[in-house]
């Protein structure tokens, strides 16, 4: 990391007398820190990860749908996505409050009743 901020911090006129593992580090920076890029790649992982066909045994299956894992997986998917774990922490209490709650056919505070019935 230290070596990242280091390239990330140098004038464009010095590039050429950094070594030849800093120029490449350099050159990638633009596209590791551009929000456009991350935000594409957040959408392209929530819309494609359900397609991945992966070969997991009965076990792992089990493991996956594991209650505690399923909250541990929208963290993550919430701190790709903002960079930022107070935030992520705060909107995975949102998204599973309104899921578990708000949205659920079963809830007493579910929003939906009137509509659907």
């Amino acid at each position: 990391m230290k070596a990242m901020k280091a390239v990330k911090d140098t004038p464009p006129d010095t590039i050429a007398s950094l070594s030849w593992s800093d120029r490449f580090l350099h050159s990638f920076h633009d596209i590791n820190t551009n929000p456009y890029i991350l935000g594409l790649a957040y959408i392209l992982l929530n819309l494609g990860g359900r397609f991945m066909v992966l070969s997991v045994t009965p076990a792992q299956e089990a493991f996956l749908q594991n209650i505690i894992f399923r909250p541990l997986l929208l963290f993550a998917i919430m701190f790709i996505g903002t960079r930022n774990m107070v935030v992520a922490f705060w909107l995975t209490l949102i998204v599973l409050s309104a899921l578990h709650y708000l949205f659920n056919e079963q809830s007493d505070w579910y929003l939906l009743r009137e509509i659907t019935h």
